[in-house]
């Protein structure tokens, strides 16, 4: 696997934020790291439905709170978090 390159998407007028999540292999230094079990029940939802493809994700409010700066969540592999 190949670590990806991915660009942030800014806030919806939907009161939601949109996060761009990759799959990666790296781990910069520097970025926080959560783990799975280290999440809110609904941001566990966001990342059981993940099927290890790139893809643009709306999190609401609550959400989107857990992530105030890019991050790496372990999960089944490594997904990087690009926050707006």
């Amino acid at each position: 696997m190949a670590s990806n390159s991915t660009s942030s998407l800014g806030s919806a007028s939907t009161g939601e934020t949109a996060f761009t999540i990759t799959r990666t292999e790296t781990v910069p230094a520097g970025v926080r790291v959560y783990h799975f079990d280290e999440l809110s029940e609904a941001t566990q939802q966001v990342f059981a439905e993940i099927d290890g493809r790139e893809r643009v994700v709306r999190m609401g409010e609550a959400v989107a709170n857990e992530f105030t700066t890019d991050a790496l969540v372990v999960f089944d592999d490594y997904y990087r978090i690009d926050v707006p």
